[in-house]
């Protein structure tokens, strides 16, 4: 919760940012205002001169708004699935889409039915993860995967 006040005083080279959620947070704070403290101090990171890098959850919506801020992120995924936490889209409020959910399905189904044959656009590979249909945010690309 204090990482937007310490931020600029530490200038740390690793921030790590696992997971966000209500469980972790008293009863007067919200995750997305959270989030957005984070975005701002994070934005921040390299600035005069600082070499710091953010490790941060691909997994969790609000930590991917949060982290792609900051100049230099390494994503991790941890096996861990979404939370209904940030079932909206932290950066536009709308319905995020999950893979198995039907407005998916269709979409990945149509695409591949309107493909040349033998030819799998882009958008009807499984991604692993979550995604707006609307502001475009989804899910980054792990570089390292923890089971």
């Amino acid at each position: 919760m204090h990482l937007a006040g310490l931020l600029p005083e530490l200038a740390p080279r690793v921030v790590l940012l696992m997971n966000l959620s209500r469980d972790q947070l008293d009863r007067t704070a919200e995750t997305r205002q959270l989030a957005a403290g984070w975005r701002t101090a994070l934005a921040g990171l390299g600035a005069a001169g600082g070499r710091g890098v953010v490790v941060a959850n691909a997994d969790d919506p609000l930590v991917v708004w949060a982290a792609s801020s900051a100049p230099r992120v390494v994503w991790v995924s941890v096996g861990a699935s979404w939370t209904a936490d940030a079932r909206s889209c932290p950066r536009c409020e709308q319905l995020l889409t999950l893979p198995g959910d039907p407005d998916d399905e269709r979409e990945a189904t149509a695409a591949v039915e309107a493909a040349p044959a033998g030819a799998v656009p882009g958008d009807a590979a499984p991604s692993g993860g979550w995604r707006c249909r609307s502001c475009g945010l989804a899910r980054p690309t792990p570089s390292l995967v923890l089971e």
